[in-house]
């Protein structure tokens, strides 16, 4: 069943590209288009769940991509339809090179992208390997 929970978050969003016309830049210079529409791409760095629900959205993931909060240039909020385990939170997040799409906005001193729908965050095949 957690499988199937994970799959439900990370399938969707695995396989939807970018948005027509946005561009694309760097996790650390999005500091640089407050307010703008764009995709914003990085590794992610560090993942949190929140302990609580936002209301009968689901549950927030918070995605800190190039550094671990609080020193991340970047971060990706998504929702999550249901409760996870730190661990899996970790696993299915961590490491993976992913790219959000939407507006820019400044949340506790850092931009931030809040992803409402699965098809503004897309994970990318990473180029290293």
């Amino acid at each position: 069943m957690k499988n199937l929970i994970l799959l439900f978050v990370i399938v969707p969003v695995l396989t939807l590209g970018q948005t027509a016309g946005t561009k694309e830049i760097p996790a650390a210079e999005a500091k640089d288009h407050m307010g703008e529409t764009a995709t914003v791409c990085g590794r992610v760095a560090d993942a949190n769940m929140s302990r609580y629900a936002a209301g009968n959205y689901g549950w927030p993931i918070s995605l800190a991509l190039e550094k671990p909060e609080p020193h991340a240039p970047f971060v990706v909020g998504i929702l999550s339809p249901k409760r996870l385990k730190p661990d899996e939170v970790k696993s299915a997040y961590v490491g993976k090179l992913v790219c959000a799409t939407g507006k820019i906005e400044l949340v506790r001193g850092v931009p931030q992208i809040l992803a409402t729908k699965p098809s503004q965050v897309e994970f990318r095949a990473d180029a290293k390997k």
